[in-house]
């Protein structure tokens, strides 16, 4: 992809760009500091992350 990231890095780069893409009220920064004890697959599980946004 051209740059040299972790795949944490990565998953929660998606997952701020999603936050802001959809507009969601939700704090990832927090949330993904919160359930930083998941493996960062685990962390991207929508369900768990903005099922309050649905």
């Amino acid at each position: 992809m051209g740059a040299n990231v972790t795949a944490e890095q990565w998953y929660f780069g998606f997952l701020v760009k999603l936050e802001d893409q959809l507009m969601f009220d939700t704090d990832v920064v927090s949330w993904w500091q919160e359930h930083e004890h998941l493996g960062v697959s685990q962390r991207l599980t929508l369900r768990a992350c903005f099922t309050s946004q649905f």
